[in-house]
């Protein structure tokens, strides 16, 4: 499915905190007197820390370097225990003790939560993934490859992005890149980014409203798919309650319905207009979306808890065939851009 364990994420799990929830709210300040954003911050310091320890030493065991890097990162608590302490007259042997105390205090509470075979498999993962990204990095070959192409020679064909979204098959960089792959919309670190704007969105309509909206509308523009790898394709399969599949070259191979369990709310209708060019371009992503909207209305499940499949009903008893009822895609005709205002204005001048 794609949902492999980031590194942030590992870290905040063995920090017991849940990393989504520091992401939607970094203002939050937490029992300690620390933000969340503050919070992350030190997630990101350790996450460096993992990397650059174990590019630097890559014969230790994972367990080992999340060992070290909690080690460091407790010796700014520990600077502030020992104030604590010069203050209250705690001195000489008493505080050598005390402060033997916590280290081993610590080290056990690091012990207990990290390792297990979960944590164990999540961090091998994670450190074969920086040794394969590191490599790449290494084979990239940019002024090389500039200079094979002044000179005639070939330059293998490769994909255009930008790593910190996501796209680490960028590399190695130095090739003939093209724009994008449509294959491969939505990508996964989009899939996330999906989620949580329909997240922000039916929040915000519960606060404004006091419940779920049962439709969004949605003007759906080629930008998304070239510039956001598919942030917006990504949001309505959210509020519909389905996730991407996809295959192990990043290929789209479809989708999966989500439980209403899983899901813990109704699936949101969607009303899509669709640019001109997006029609034109992306053929296979109009697809996927429609055939999800079909797949949603087809469901066995209450209308409270399925406003599409709620929906196409009533067109159904006012008349609608069941194709007709699950349209939810819309756009101008082929060869034709944009929805003609301007050329309504025109006629009557």
């Amino acid at each position: 499915m794609g949902n492999k364990v980031s590194i942030r994420r590992l870290i905040a799990e063995l920090m017991e905190l849940d990393l989504d929830e520091l992401i939607s709210d970094q203002s939050r300040i937490s029992e300690n007197g620390k933000s969340n954003g503050q919070r992350l911050e030190e997630i990101d310091f350790l996450s460096k820390d993992f990397i650059r320890t174990f590019i630097n030493n890559p014969e230790k065991e994972p367990i080992q370097i999340i060992k070290e890097i909690f080690k460091e990162e407790s010796f700014e608590e520990q600077d502030i225990k020992e104030k604590s302490f010069e203050e209250q007259g705690i001195t000489g042997k008493s505080f050598e003790e005390q402060e033997i105390k916590e280290k081993s205090f610590k080290e056990q509470k690091i012990k207990e939560q990290n390792i297990n075979s979960a944590s164990f498999q999540d961090a091998a993962s994670i450190c074969n993934r920086i040794l394969d990204i590191d490599s790449r990095i290494d084979d990239s070959l940019e002024i090389e490859a500039l200079l094979h192409g002044f000179e005639g020679g070939y330059i293998p064909a490769g994909p255009s992005g930008l790593i910190m979204r996501g796209r680490d098959d960028v590399l190695p960089t130095g090739r003939n890149f093209y724009s994008l792959d449509p294959k491969k919309i939505p990508t996964k670190a989009a899939w996330r980014v999906g989620q949580q704007l329909s997240q922000v969105l039916i929040e915000k309509h519960l606060k404004d409203e006091g419940r779920c909206p049962e439709n969004v509308a949605f003007y759906w523009m080629a930008n998304d798919v070239m510039w956001a790898d598919g942030e917006g394709m990504a949001q309505i399969m959210s509020l519909l309650g389905v996730e991407p599949i996809w295959l192990s070259n990043g290929h789209l191979r479809g989708f999966s319905v989500i439980s209403l369990e899983e899901l813990g709310r109704p699936r949101i209708d969607v009303t899509v207009r669709v640019s001109g060019i997006l029609r034109d371009n992306f053929p296979n992503c109009l697809e996927v979306i429609d055939e999800a909207i079909q797949a949603v209305a087809s469901l066995d499940e209450p209308e409270e808890m399925n406003y599409l499949r709620k929906h196409s009903l009533r067109m159904i008893e006012e008349g609608a065939d069941s194709r007709d009822a699950t349209l939810r895609i819309f756009s101008s005709r082929p060869g034709t851009y944009s929805a003609g205002v301007q050329l309504a204005v025109y006629a009557s001048a």
